[in-house]
């Protein structure tokens, strides 16, 4: 899927009309023709930050195959022996590429890499912004110190790019952002908020006169975020409808993109049936309103066919037994499907997270329950009630009046006090626990 905010059509990007606001929103984006190519100068130079990482390397080969003979990437440590090897390739059709070491969140690195540009190499023709660092986990786990690890090289460093050059005559100014900060993005809130900036930056300087071109990847196939993910990982972003992104693809839709007259664009392989199907509370966000379009969603119950107040009406309507069952159907389906698991290997007392459930999940399934039955559900869910009898539990006693049979559980938390909750049961755990339960972060480098 390739789109573009409809807002780089005229529109305002937010507005309030008759007393309600209105937001831009994502559309199918045109493509100019793919006989149609940008301009790289042979005779001038191309900046790529992030340059030694899997995206920097694969838009520097893109850049020499397109004519450009004077390259310069940039990173903060030196090249590995696969980018030696593509160094040397590059160099021997007859391109000269430079690495600077440097770290463009350092207005002083910036300035010497431009100087050195300056007075020993052509003059700047374009810029490509890739570098950038992830430091994942759910929000209550991040730091400012987190957060600042991941918005210095994509926040600051595109500022210091655009500062310091926008009085040259460049061709392209291409940031390369990522699809969390339009679609979102479990326990990347950092990540998400750097590339937010990015977007903003390219539609600042497009309404300045000034080239620029924010592109929102999703994850590329053999490098960048992919590369590093689980065989696990990779059937959960399948079960999301969310594809990877061909090397080969991504450069041939990044040169129809740098043509046209736009500032942002989304690249990622999507099926918007599945996708809503995972993520029922944002299939109807207005930004994906014309994209999404979908009928109710279905419960997996025999018994009950419809969603939200209605589905809660039939639950309602059954006899206390059954109305059990088909709440236990209904969790155990929810479940199984962000587990990866079969129905049938979910012990209904069984602890969840010993099956390899983690806070993401849990989270996932939090509002995937929340939308189903139209019904705010605390964020400690799963963790105060940790098997699917509990949760049934918990389900029949909120939504029905229904006292849980058995022990009891913790007693149901407010909205208000799901934090204050979520502490008191990391302070009662031990540190290998919290690590099990919430330690979901990775940290790379050089990815858009």
């Amino acid at each position: 899927m390739v789109a573009s905010l409809r807002s780089s059509a005229g529109e305002n990007q937010i507005a309030w009309r008759g007393g309600r606001s209105h937001v831009a929103r994502v559309v199918r984006a045109g493509l100019a023709p793919s006989d149609t190519r940008p301009k790289v100068s042979a005779d001038g130079t191309h900046l790529v930050t992030g340059g030694l990482g899997a995206l920097g390397l694969l838009v520097a080969r893109w850049l020499v195959g397109r004519g450009a003979r004077h390259v310069v990437l940039v990173g903060r440590r030196g090249p590995s022996e696969a980018a030696e090897e593509t160094l040397r390739a590059l160099t021997g059709q007859g391109a000269q590429v430079r690495v600077i070491r440097g770290d463009v969140g350092r207005a002083d690195d910036v300035r010497a890499i431009l100087t050195e540009i300056e007075t020993s190499m052509p003059p700047l023709r374009s810029v490509f912004h890739a570098a950038g660092v992830l430091d994942d986990g759910v929000l209550h786990q991040q730091s400012w110190d987190r957060f600042e690890r991941v918005l210095t090289p994509k926040v600051t460093g595109a500022w210091h790019l655009h500062q310091l050059t926008r009085e040259l005559p460049l061709d392209h100014f291409v940031l390369l952002s990522s699809i969390a900060s339009l679609l979102g993005a479990p326990g990347q809130g950092n990540y998400a908020a750097a590339n937010a900036f990015l977007d903003a930056l390219a539609h600042h300087r497009h309404a300045s006169g000034l080239p620029a071109l924010s592109v929102n990847w999703g994850a590329w196939g053999d490098s960048g975020m992919a590369a590093m993910l689980t065989d696990r990982d990779q059937q959960r972003w399948t079960a999301r409808g969310i594809g990877v992104i061909p090397p080969e693809r991504g450069i041939r839709l990044l040169e129809r993109m740098m043509v046209r007259s736009v500032p942002q664009v989304g690249v990622v392989p999507v099926d918007w049936a599945r996708y809503a199907e995972q993520y029922p509370l944002g299939a109807a966000r207005p930004l994906l309103a014309e994209l999404v379009r979908r009928e109710p969603a279905v419960d997996r119950s025999p018994t009950v066919t419809a969603a939200g107040p209605r589905l809660r009406e039939r639950y309602a309507a059954l006899p206390d037994a059954k109305r059990r069952i088909a709440l236990t159907e209904h969790v155990t389906g929810e479940l199984a499907r962000i587990l990866l698991l079969d129905e049938a290997s979910l012990d209904p007392q069984k602890g969840l997270f010993d099956l390899g459930l983690d806070s993401l999940m849990a989270l996932e399934f939090k509002n995937r329950a929340q939308a189903a039955f139209d019904h705010e559900m605390p964020t400690t869910l799963l963790f105060n009630y940790p098997t699917v009898d509990a949760v049934v539990g918990y389900l029949d006693s909120v939504l029905f009046g229904q006292r849980q049979p058995g022990p009891e559980g913790p007693p149901p938390t407010e909205p208000g006090d799901d934090l204050e909750a979520l502490l008191d049961n990391l302070e009662q755990m031990s540190d290998d626990e919290i690590d099990r339960l919430f330690t979901n972060g990775s940290t790379a480098e050089g990815q858009a």
